[in-house]
């Protein structure tokens, strides 16, 4: 399979074009780029057109990958985008996390040690029909309350089960 860099770059800025301005924008990049090369992807995502020397607005402004082992992949090879750890990171890989300068997803009491690991950014994930992962509707409140105080919530995120 080819895969065209500058068809992914027009895609993002076509993508980018349907956003607010102040909206971010990630490319999910894990497991591999789906097939298609983690670090060659991240890299044609998080830089600029390099088509347009005037142009310093990066393809896109995140990464998302599956797993911490990916992040720092991404890091070993120069990637500086931030990046978000969408798949489960246990708490012993937290302080590694922060050492890449990674970010981490939430969704269970499992990641409650999250809150003595300074300068850790977290995401959590709501379930919305899926059914593979996240804080379901109907825990949220639950699980909102048991929440450590100053636990570092960066950001909020689903995975739509239906996109119709």
């Amino acid at each position: 399979m080819e895969v065209s860099k500058k068809a992914l770059q027009s895609n993002a800025k076509i993508v980018r074009g349907l956003l607010k301005p102040e909206t971010k924008l990630m490319a999910v990049v894990k497991s591999n780029a789906y097939g298609h090369g983690l670090v060659e992807t991240a890299r044609i995502f998080s830089h600029s057109d390099i088509n347009s020397p005037l142009s310093k607005t990066p393809n896109t402004d995140w990464l998302g990958v599956d797993n911490i082992n990916e992040g720092i992949l991404l890091r070993e090879n120069g990637v500086k985008a931030p990046i978000l750890v969408m798949g489960f990171t246990q708490p012993e890989r937290f302080l590694e996390a922060v050492k890449h300068g990674l970010r981490v997803t939430i969704y269970n009491s499992n990641f409650w040690p999250l809150s003595i690991v300074p300068k850790l950014l977290a995401h959590l994930k709501i379930d919305t029909g899926m059914s593979r992962q996240g804080v379901t509707l109907a825990d949220l409140p639950k699980f909102l309350k048991a929440m450590p105080p100053g636990l570092p919530i960066e950001g909020i995120y689903t995975h739509f089960a239906n996109a119709d």
